[in-house]
């Protein structure tokens, strides 16, 4: 099954102890299935919008939460609505 996650955002372990190479990137937001917030596991796979976990659920990702926009804006960084969330890896 795919979820579409809405008002979501990228965010990273949120263990303050975690080291910095150890630290993996997550999704937060609400599944539109059932309106559960939701902080999934670490993302393992990235194909446009659809993102998967390492747990091997699959979401699709509908609207950002706008505090996230914000935030992406003010760092400077352009929000690509094709390819919300780049991996790095590649």
């Amino acid at each position: 099954m795919v979820y579409t996650l809405n008002k979501w955002g990228v965010t990273s372990t949120p263990n303050p102890f975690t080291a910095p190479e150890c630290s993996r990137t997550h999704l937060s937001g609400f599944r539109e299935e059932d309106q559960q917030h939701v902080l999934t596991s670490p993302i393992t796979g990235v194909n446009g919008r659809i993102i998967t976990t390492q747990s091997g659920s699959t979401y699709f990702l509908g609207e950002p939460n706008p505090e996230y926009l914000a935030y992406l804006e003010s760092i400077g960084y352009e929000y690509d609505e094709e390819n919300p969330i780049k991996d790095k890896r590649r």
